[in-house]
């Protein structure tokens, strides 16, 4: 670095890093809508109900990485539904009328 530190990533920061691209690329995906993105919400849903089973209950799974991408699969849901259910709106025109 300019400064003089030295950057040190972990393989888990590098992880949550590569997690971040990926999760760019989902929410982008998420925007088509067609019967297969319904299929890739429950896949994305089932995804994180498992990763969330897995680092509340095996105990080496309990570490800041994995809840990072954890919290990653999370948004992944979320964008994906809120992505969705704003570009049906959109499509059907009550974007408008709706509040």
């Amino acid at each position: 670095m300019p400064s003089g530190a030295a950057l040190n990533i972990t393989t888990g920061e590098a992880l949550v890093g590569f997690g971040i691209i990926l999760l760019y690329f989902e929410i982008l995906k998420s925007t088509r809508t067609s019967a297969a993105s319904i299929v890739d919400h429950v896949a994305s849903m089932a995804l994180f109900v498992f990763m969330l089973l897995k680092l509340i209950l095996v105990p080496g799974m309990a570490t800041g990485s994995f809840a990072l991408v954890v919290l990653l699969t999370l948004i992944d849901v979320i964008a994906g539904f809120t992505v969705t259910i704003s570009t049906a709106r959109r499509e059907i025109g009550l974007g408008d009328h709706i509040g």
